[in-house]
C-alpha cells in the first residue's frame, strides 16, 4: 500500500486536433494531441502543490501506411519555469523515425513541419489550451 505522502500523478490531454501537413509530394493528415503529467505533492511538503513532470506533443499520421508517431517530449522536473509553447519546440526532444517522402533528412522534415505547424489553426488551439492550463495553475490558491 502506498504511503499517503506518496506524490500522486495526474494526466491531462487535449482533444485531438486535425492538422493537414503538405509535404513536397503529398498531403498527410495528422491528429495532434498535447499531454500534461502533473505531480501532486502532499500537504506539508516544502514543494509546490503542483509539479509539472513532463509534456508530450504527439502527432499521429491518419494514413494507414504510417505506423510511427511524431513525439515531442519535454521533462520539466528540474526546471524553474515551464517554457512558452513556442519555446517548447526549441527545448523538446523529438522521438520518432518518421520521415515523409520528399525530404532529404529528418532534420529537413522537422524544420518544415515546425514552420508549417506554427502558423496553422491546430497550433493556435493547442497553444490556447497550454496557456490556459498554466494560467489556471497560477491562479489556484496553494
Amino acid at each position: 500500500m502506498l504511503s499517503p505522502n506518496f506524490p500522486k500523478m495526474a494526466h491531462l490531454q487535449t482533444e485531438p486536433v486535425l492538422f493537414v501537413f503538405k509535404t513536397p509530394v503529398t498531403e498527410i493528415q495528422l491528429s495532434v494531441t498535447l499531454n500534461f503529467n502533473f505531480r501532486f505533492v502532499a500537504a506539508g511538503s516544502d514543494e509546490a502543490d503542483y509539479s509539472l513532470h513532463d509534456l508530450t506533443l504527439r502527432g499521429e499520421p491518419l494514413e494507414i501506411e504510417y505506423d510511427d508517431y511524431m513525439t515531442y517530449y519535454y521533462k520539466t522536473e528540474l526546471d524553474s519555469e515551464v517554457p512558452s509553447f513556442e519555446n517548447f519546440f526549441k527545448k523538446a526532444h523529438y522521438k520518432s523515425e518518421l520521415v515523409f517522402p520528399g525530404y532529404q533528412s529528418r532534420a529537413d522534415f522537422l524544420k518544415d513541419f515546425e514552420q508549417k505547424f506554427g502558423t496553422c489553426d491546430a497550433y493556435k488551439q493547442i497553444e490556447t489550451f497550454y496557456n490556459w492550463v498554466f494560467k489556471t495553475m497560477e491562479e489556484t490558491p496553494q
